[in-house]
């Protein structure tokens, strides 16, 4: 399926001079970019490091000397932040889906449930005294029969409407277990671009009744490799990022990318994404060296 990214994250506000009249700028073959990126860090040994670079294969940190493979078992956060670049990427083609071994685990016993409700329910309509809603042996009266009856009936449509539902493949990740999400697209870069990386930012709701909070949201980091992105042509990138089996509550996603040594990399999908006049560059260039 084809849609939107979401992005569940806290959206930063630009300062103030960014909401200035912005200018196309056809003429600069290089326009600046603000845009809402980050900071990706990493927990090696009970502390947090920033990464710092990726060569191809693994990731650098910042006061760490050895470098690490990206992985789903190494615990990532993600700090959101205006950034400003020059280097942009178009986004094309884009295209998600929502898969886990659960589910399909889930699925199968609904299926089979479905068979069993169906074949006890026939049984019990041809001699609905022998048999208990469970399909046990109980000879009970005959107003208790036709409840357990009507139940199994009940029973039997529902799983087999789950079941119709498996071959149409009608589940949104809102409805079913997920632990895994499958992501494709085109990136389409202004400069050739060495040792890409990204990180998909799934964030969802803390439905959690113990911690007595509503409105409140979780994210989980995954970091994957991209590699060598050539300038001016479609870079076909795929993905495959791994969580903990999981119904997550209104599950969203935002993917950013980096180039090599670390620099977000602006998209045609970044939010708060503004082209710059180079004398809002120089302001913006100026705060970051105050901060």
């Amino acid at each position: 399926m084809k849609l939107p990214i979401l992005l569940a994250i806290a959206i930063l506000p630009l300062p103030s001079f960014a909401n200035s009249e912005i200018s196309d700028f056809e003429t600069d073959p290089n326009p600046h970019y603000a845009f809402l990126s980050g900071t990706l860090s990493a927990k090696i040994k009970e502390e947090i490091h920033d990464v710092t670079a990726f060569d191809g294969k693994k990731l650098e940190f910042d006061g760490v000397s050895k470098k690490s493979r990206p992985q789903s078992s190494t615990p990532y956060y993600f700090s959101p932040k205006v950034s400003v670049t020059n280097a942009f990427a178009e986004i094309q083609e884009f295209d998600y889906s929502f898969t886990s071994d659960a589910s399909t685990r889930s699925r199968s016993e609904e299926s089979g449930h479905a068979m069993h409700y169906d074949t006890i329910t026939n049984i019990a309509e041809v001699n609905p005294a022998i048999l208990d809603k469970d399909g046990n042996f109980d000879p009970a009266d005959e107003e208790e029969q036709e409840e357990n009856v009507q139940e199994m009936r009940e029973k039997n449509q529902a799983a087999q409407e789950y079941a119709q539902r498996i071959f149409e493949g009608g589940f949104s990740a809102e409805e079913a277990y997920f632990d895994a999400v499958h992501i494709s697209m085109d990136i389409i870069p202004n400069r050739d671009i060495r040792n890409a990386y990204g990180a998909v930012v799934l964030s969802y709701d803390d439905e959690n009744p113990l911690l007595r909070m509503q409105n409140v949201q979780r994210s989980i980091v995954r970091v994957f490799p991209i590699g060598f992105l050539q300038n001016g042509v479609p870079n076909r990138v795929k993905c495959k990022p791994t969580f903990d089996e999981d119904r997550y509550s209104n599950p969203s996603f935002e993917i950013y990318i980096f180039s090599g040594n670390g620099t977000p990399v602006a998209t045609s999908n970044s939010k708060a994404l503004k082209k710059l006049t180079p004398e809002l560059v120089e302001k913006f260039q100026t705060l970051d060296e105050t901060l």
